[in-house]
């Protein structure tokens, strides 16, 4: 039941093309694959420098909690995979992209390769837009999220390290580039730096970007220009450190 959208650069290439895979944001609970951070900002910058884009959907936490989603984002890189030639894409340079549940979700297939039945070539990076990176720090406290609660379901406890992509940090990660807003409220900037701090710390390499001012849900044409900017800067350098695209 769950589809994805495809956008093809508009020369194509004759040889197959990267691609990026996009997963949308939304509390786990909402959202969808037309969200407005691709098919309006980031979407349009990617097929400027020749990449494809997959924009795909997940089952949503309100009837499935985890690890329902993983499973779905999954499927759609077997499904990729499977369609490489038809598609005219490399299945060895994909990129993930995601924010905010998207960005957990991306980061949480990057570095925990067991999804059961599904099969496909590793990413070569993430890019992780205000993700959550550590259950543990969202469920215990007085500020507990009920948004991470639903996702993991009614035994949520037993999940957080399951689920938190900073279990599964190994030296053999793929790079990342993670970006936060410093006055985000509904995911700590200590979220970020936690996976950034943990990437490194094993001998990965991570960039991380914050964003002054930059509230939760930011996507880039509302940020002021100069901001706008440097985003769109560590994309290109991203892209090209990851063999993306070619480097000038």
């Amino acid at each position: 039941s769950q589809t994805l959208d495809f956008y093809r650069p508009q020369h194509r290439a004759s040889a197959a093309t990267p691609l990026v895979v996009y997963i949308h944001g939304g509390g786990w609970r909402s959202g969808n694959k037309s969200n407005r951070l691709i098919t309006t900002a980031y979407g349009p910058f990617f097929l400027q420098h020749g990449i494809a884009v997959a924009s795909i959907d997940y089952r949503l936490h309100s009837k499935n909690p985890y690890p329902d989603q993983n499973d779905d984002v999954a499927c759609a890189l077997s499904y990729l995979n499977i369609r490489a030639q038809e598609l005219n894409i490399n299945p060895q340079k994909v990129i993930l992209f995601g924010d905010s549940a998207g960005g957990q979700l991306a980061a949480l297939t990057a570095l925990n390769a067991d999804h059961n039945q599904y099969r496909y070539e590793p990413p070569r990076g993430v890019i992780d837009f205000y993700g959550v990176s550590d259950f543990s720090g969202l469920i215990s406290g007085q500020h507990s999220d009920a948004n991470a609660r639903r996702y993991l379901g009614p035994d949520y406890h037993s999940y957080i390290a399951q689920a938190s992509p900073v279990t599964y940090i190994r030296p053999d990660a793929p790079r990342f580039l993670i970006v936060h807003g410093t006055k985000d409220k509904v995911v700590p900037m200590s979220q970020s730096q936690e996976l950034y701090d943990g990437l490194t710390t094993a001998g990965n390499t991570a960039h991380y970007l914050t964003i002054p001012g930059a509230r939760h849900g930011f996507i880039g044409p509302e940020l002021p220009r100069a901001q706008y900017q440097i985003i769109q800067r560590h994309l290109t350098t991203f892209l090209q450190e990851t063999a993306m695209v070619e480097t000038e």
